[in-house]
């Protein structure tokens, strides 16, 4: 589905262990959404790491596909 013109509402979580990325219309209908798993690093007991590059990437990947659906 490619959205040509109108306005809508994108909305992107970036949480530690899935980056979700949703496309809604102005009336709240969801229109897409789409999701990528995202590593976190634990080097040591109750530490949590995550590269934000890579989350970065992550991020850019899921915003390019709800936009591209």
């Amino acid at each position: 589905m490619i959205f040509m013109a109108g306005q809508y509402i994108l909305g992107t979580d970036i949480g530690t262990s899935v980056i979700k990325t949703t496309l809604f219309d102005l009336s709240g209908d969801e229109l897409c959404s789409v999701s990528r798993e995202s590593a976190t690093a634990h080097p040591r007991p109750t530490w949590a790491e995550q590269d934000m590059a890579q989350v970065w990437q992550a991020a850019q990947d899921t915003l390019r596909r709800a936009v591209l659906q």
